[in-house]
């Protein structure tokens, strides 16, 4: 058989390029290789990202080097509205993304510990923290981590709970899951350090109307980690809901709660958070430590500048320790805000591109055609410095001020009230 092989493009209603390839003298196979073929050149030149990945990944050899690990944790009460908690699918509650995602750009903590996600194994890590600025360690509510209690049925929720917690990924550390056998809401990470030193950051989830099995499958896993003869040091935090311990001198009314504390002292873990951290006055959310003099800064955030809106305040604090994170490389992109579009689409509409590309040849034709739309670019687009941060693509500068005002107005508020 022979076949005449040729493409044609079709950019606009004036422009259409043909390409005629060869004359080829080719039996079945051969006539579907050449289809095969085909296909993969148009690929190529629909698709620049094959030819044009854009600028290579940096290899960034700097490191910065710090003596201390920050931390901010807080019980947001749902990352999903409380209308899709039900659903198997659920959205994301935008507003406190867009929070979260202002306080992290804002004060960059290198771990973030959040309990009472109210995620579900639908929603993916990236839709959290997008461009793995993060990595995510979740345990989302399960009959595994959330049992049905016989002796308090009607106590029971199927769904809320879910705790996180995110490593950042320019930490120059180790960061693995600890497997623990719990029937709790309870997640632990082992982070080694450059100099082989290892500690262990955990968080766990208490609903406080479960008994004494729920307390007893927690403690389980606290002297679990605490038995570890690698690991030193623990540092744990969560709302646990003992809402009735006076925790300056460890005592409690209610024998579930006292059994924690004598669980706690028996596990050598001191509890180093003594004011509120809810919006009713109690210490809901508590920090339990065996190393409490690596401890630094601790601060309840309830003057509206936690990660998002919550009936608990947000807890910040450093650990302190010798770490190393990758530096931020600078790099320049075009600043599209500033962009002379007019003009652009005027320059464009001027050429020729019947004149410019005919006859040529597919991949010249390609070149030709990049070439001149990117000079185009570099004409009425300018160029900006940045940091390789990697936070959102629409969250900009525009974005994270208006986040900022809407947390002045909400504290505003919460002062006019009071």
């Amino acid at each position: 058989m022979i076949h005449k092989i040729g493409i044609m493009i079709k950019i606009s209603r004036s422009v259409t390029f043909v390409f005629p390839l060869r004359v080829v003298h080719c039996d079945y196979f051969s006539f579907s290789y050449w289809c095969c073929s085909i296909n993969l050149v148009l690929i190529v030149i629909f698709t620049p990202c094959i030819v044009n990945p854009g600028p290579p990944n940096v290899q960034v050899n700097d490191v910065s080097k710090s003596d201390h690990l920050s931390v901010y944790y807080q019980n947001v009460q749902g990352m999903i509205p409380f209308s899709y908690l039900n659903d198997s699918h659920p959205m994301l509650d935008n507003t406190k993304l867009y929070e979260m995602h202002a306080c992290v750009q804002n004060e960059q903590p290198d771990v973030i510990v959040l309990n009472e996600t109210w995620l579900k194994p639908t929603i993916l890590d990236s839709e959290i923290f997008p461009g793995n600025s993060y990595k995510i360690f979740r345990c989302d509510r399960s009959e595994a981590t959330h049992p049905l209690d016989p002796d308090f049925p009607r106590k029971f929720r199927k769904n809320g709970g879910g705790i996180m917690i995110a490593i950042k990924s320019t930490l120059l550390i180790t960061s693995k899951r600890i497997e623990i056998n719990c029937k709790a809401e309870f997640l632990a990470v082992e982070l080694e350090m450059l100099d082989k030193s290892k500690i262990i950051i955990a968080t766990c989830y208490r609903v406080g109307t479960l008994g004494l099995k729920n307390c007893h499958q927690i403690t389980n896993a606290i002297n679990s980690l605490v038995g570890k003869k690698r690991i030193k040091k623990i540092f744990l935090i969560g709302d646990f809901n003992l809402r009735n311990v006076n925790w300056e001198n460890n005592t409690s009314t209610n024998y579930i709660e006292q059994a924690f504390i004598e669980e706690f002292n028996q596990a050598g873990l001191i509890q180093c958070i003594k004011s509120s951290t809810h919006v009713r006055g109690n210490i809901l959310d508590i920090l339990l430590t065996n190393s409490d003099n690596y401890i630094d800064r601790l601060e309840i955030l309830n003057d509206s500048t936690g990660l998002c809106k919550s009936d608990h305040y947000a807890i910040r604090f450093n650990l302190k320790m010798k770490i190393k994170r990758r530096k931020q490389h600078k790099v320049k992109t075009h600043n599209y805000k500033r962009a002379n579009w007019d003009q652009l689409n005027i320059d464009l509409n001027n050429i020729n591109w019947n004149q410019l590309i005919e006859g040529q040849e597919p991949d010249i034709a390609w070149q030709i055609f990049k070439s001149t739309l990117f000079n185009l670019i570099e004409k009425h687009i300018p160029k900006i410095t940045i940091k390789t941060n990697s936070q959102p693509p629409w969250f900009d500068s525009e974005c994270f001020e208006k986040c900022r005002e809407k947390r002045g107005c909400t504290r505003n508020l919460r002062d006019l009230n009071a």
